[in-house]
């Protein structure tokens, strides 16, 4: 019984220590900094894999625009359809039509005040 009582006062004296307490929360800290980062590093990770995807997804639709345009430059419209966009190239008896746009100007833009003190005594001068 003796034995049983020294035990349970020991146990009680390591309880009731503030040292057991700041270990404790030591221990609560350094458990949760460990899982924030580790959040953090899955979030980065989720991130990035999403970019790769749609990148895959960007690559497989420019395969297939390539293998759809590859399919046409074997027949003899394709073949005219690209050089005709590409080179300009027409047929003979064909007549050339360029459509020149008139360019637009664009209204001009009043200058900023200057709200600074050396752009004021600027503009007093």
């Amino acid at each position: 019984m003796d034995r049983r009582i020294k035990k349970e006062r020991l146990l009680n004296k390591i309880i009731k220590n503030p040292f057991t307490y700041i270990f404790l929360l030591f221990l609560v800290f350094l458990f949760s900094y460990s899982a924030i980062a580790t959040y953090k590093k899955s979030k980065i990770a989720k991130f990035k894999t999403r970019q790769v995807e749609s990148e895959l997804k960007d690559l497989i639709k420019q395969e297939a625009d390539l293998k759809n345009s590859l399919n046409d430059m074997n027949t003899s419209f394709g073949v005219e359809k690209s050089l005709r966009e590409k080179f300009g190239i027409i047929k003979e008896g064909e007549k050339a039509v360029i459509i020149v746009e008139e360019p637009v100007e664009e209204p001009l833009k009043p200058e900023k005040d200057k709200k600074n003190i050396f752009g004021l005594i600027k503009g007093i001068f």
